[in-house]
């Protein structure tokens, strides 16, 4: 049954960061600066935060390994992605190199605090 969670999971998280892709497509900053992967990564820390922390705060073993497969691992897995955010430094360092330093800084730095951010609401939220 895990399986049928992580495909659907995937499917609408790989659905959603194509939408992304496409509402910022044809903007000015994504034309120069990978915004749509920029969002949606952060956008995934925050929500593994949240999730995780949710998940080991309320629920029982087996409700929360299927709400893990259904969203950390497919719905999360689907909407992020660290290789097309590697690709796109990649291909920002050979024409702007700050923006390619900008990019991973913002990235990393508040990836991380996002994560720690949704952990903390969902620890206010439902603490046992």
């Amino acid at each position: 049954m895990a399986i049928l969670y992580i495909a659907l999971g995937g499917a609408l998280g790989a659905l959603s960061r194509a939408g992304v892709s496409h509402a910022l497509a044809d903007t000015t900053i994504e034309q120069r600066f990978p915004l749509a992967t920029m969002l949606v990564n952060l956008a995934g820390c925050f929500l593994i935060g949240l999730v995780m922390t949710f998940v080991a705060n309320t629920l029982d073993d087996a409700t929360g390994r299927m709400v893990h497969a259904l969203v950390c691992t497919g719905f999360l897995g689907g909407l992020t992605t660290f290789s097309t955010f590697a690709w796109q430094t990649n291909q920002l360092t050979s024409s702007a190199f700050w923006l390619a330093a900008l990019n991973v800084g913002i990235s990393v730095v508040l990836g991380v605090l996002l994560v720690a951010a949704g952990s903390g609401v969902a620890n206010m939220a439902w603490k046992r």
